[in-house]
């Protein structure tokens, strides 16, 4: 979350999603150096026993903007589902990773907060803990939209296609999704 909130405060975060991810793995490597590439995922796995909020989205800048999904990491996969397996232990929780970093903490600033916030993962617990947080950031329960197990954030990563070419027509980063009955 502090991720979430230093990108708030920063200004537009459209391309620091793709960083989150080498930040979390920096960030592990530093607190407890691997002796090997095992040690490193059991390390991983020691750390992280609890909920983990997954935030991150597979994008390959490599070609330029807009950006591709990074291959292996779409259609039958998605790295929701990669860190769930680097990390057995964890309850990962893939959610907010279709809009940008301001409306994150700031659901409001979008249609009064009226619009749909995805959510997916293993443990029905930890999700339903992750809901209450948002809660806390003014994220009403009625727009959250549960998706099942990890294996969702396959849909969920892949809406970010679309997300990045809104942005190259609208020219703003303040919108999301809103799914209507």
């Amino acid at each position: 979350w502090l991720f979430a909130l230093l990108c708030a405060f920063s200004g537009s975060c459209l391309y620091r999603d793709v960083y989150f991810l080498f930040f979390f793995f920096f960030f592990l490597q530093i607190r407890r150096p691997p002796r090997s590439t095992l040690d490193r995922s059991s390390a991983a796995s020691d750390v992280y026993k609890r909920q983990l909020i997954d935030i991150s989205n597979p994008l390959d800048f490599s070609n330029g903007f807009p950006p591709t999904l990074i291959d292996g990491l779409n259609n039958n996969n998605s790295l929701g589902e990669e860190i769930q397996n680097l990390l057995p232990n964890a309850k990962v929780v893939k959610t907010l990773n279709t809009m940008n970093c301001n409306i994150m903490v700031d659901p409001a600033s979008v249609n009064d907060g009226n619009h749909s916030n995805f959510i997916c993962g293993n443990d029905v617990n930890a999700k339903e803990k992750v809901i209450e947080l948002l809660t806390t950031f003014g994220w009403k329960k009625e727009n959250m939209i549960d998706l099942g197990d990890i294996s969702n954030a396959r849909g969920s990563e892949a809406i970010l296609l679309l997300w990045t070419r809104i942005y190259m027509a609208t020219q703003t980063g303040s919108f999301n999704f809103n799914i209507v009955k």
